[in-house]
C-alpha cells in the first residue's frame, strides 16, 4: 500500500483526459497535475526546450513527494529518452509505448494513422515503435500543429475545428487507415468530430492506454492506495483561467488551482 499521490503533467488541458481515466480505473488514488500552462503549447518547441520543460514538471512533481509519474504529454512522451524516464528513482510513464502496443494490437488491415503534435512527429518515436512491434504494418505519421491551439482556446467543435480536422485526416481516409493513434492528449477532446470523419477507424487514446500501465504497475508492486481520492491541480500560467475551462472538460467544478513556479 502506498498512499501517496501519483503524479500526472501535461502543457495545458490534454492531460485532463487522462486524469479522467485514472479516476475511472482508481478511485482511490490521490493525483496532482501540473499544467504548464506558461509554457503551452510544447508542439512548436526544440528538442532542448522540450527538456527543459520536462525537467522543470518533473522536479516540481517529485518536490509533491509523488509515488509515480504520468508523462500525459505525447510531445514529451516522444522525444524524452527511456534513460532519462529511468534517471528520477522512481517509476516515470509515458504515453507513447502503451498507445503503440494497442494500436498494433486492434489493427486489422494493418494501416495505422498517427496524428500528434509537430515535435512528436518530427521525433519518429511513434512510428519507429510501431515498426518494432509490428514490422508488417503500414504508418503514416500527420502533425497537426492547429489542433492543440484550438483546444486550448476552448474549441472543440465547429467550422475552424472541423477544417482543420479534415486537413489532417482526409489523406489517412484516402489510405484507408483502420486504426488512429491520438498521438496527444488533447486529441480525446475532439473525438466526436473525429469519429464522424473517421468513422470505421478504432481511436487510440494515449492517456487511457497509460492510466490502463499505472494501474498495472501499483497493483504489480503494491503500491494501490487505500484511502484517497483527491485531485490537486496546480498551473504554472493563469490559474483562473485554467480553472474554468479544466471545469469544463472534466465534467465538474475544480474548487482550486494552486500556481506552480516552475
Amino acid at each position: 500500500m502506498d498512499n501517496r499521490a501519483i503524479g500526472v503533467f501535461d502543457s495545458g488541458l490534454g492531460g485532463l483526459t487522462a486524469v479522467s481515466a485514472l479516476r475511472r480505473l482508481l478511485p482511490d488514488e490521490n493525483i496532482v497535475y501540473l499544467a504548464d500552462t506558461a509554457r503551452v503549447p510544447y508542439g512548436d518547441k526544440s528538442l532542448d526546450e522540450l527538456n527543459k520543460c520536462a525537467e522543470g514538471d518533473i522536479s516540481f512533481l517529485l518536490s509533491k513527494n509523488v509515488k509515480l509519474i504520468l508523462i500525459a504529454c505525447g510531445t514529451v512522451s516522444s522525444t524524452l529518452t527511456r534513460e532519462q524516464m529511468e534517471s528520477y528513482g522512481i517509476k516515470v510513464i509515458g504515453v507513447l509505448e502503451p498507445a503503440a502496443r494497442a494500436a498494433a494490437e486492434q489493427t486489422q488491415n494493418g494501416k495505422i494513422g498517427v496524428i500528434a503534435t509537430a515535435a512528436s512527429i518530427k521525433s519518429g518515436a511513434y512510428k519507429a515503435r510501431l515498426a518494432d512491434i509490428r514490422p508488417d504494418c503500414e504508418i503514416y505519421p500527420v502533425p497537426c500543429p492547429k489542433l492543440v491551439p484550438l483546444i486550448e482556446s476552448g474549441k472543440t467543435e465547429g467550422k475552424e475545428v472541423k477544417g482543420a480536422l479534415c486537413e489532417y485526416l482526409d489523406p489517412l481516409k484516402a489510405e484507408g487507415i483502420d486504426t488512429l493513434v491520438l498521438g496527444c492528449t488533447h486529441y480525446p477532446l475532439l473525438k466526436s468530430e473525429i469519429g464522424s470523419i473517421l468513422p470505421e477507424a478504432s481511436l487510440i487514446d494515449v492517456g487511457a492506454q497509460a492510466a490502463k500501465e499505472v494501474k498495472d504497475y501499483l497493483a504489480e508492486n503494491d503500491m494501490l492506495s487505500e484511502n484517497g481520492g483527491e485531485c490537486k491541480f496546480f498551473a504554472s500560467g493563469n490559474p483562473e483561467d485554467f480553472c474554468g475551462k479544466a471545469s469544463r472538460f472534466l465534467g465538474y467544478q475544480i474548487e482550486k488551482v494552486s500556481i506552480a513556479k516552475l
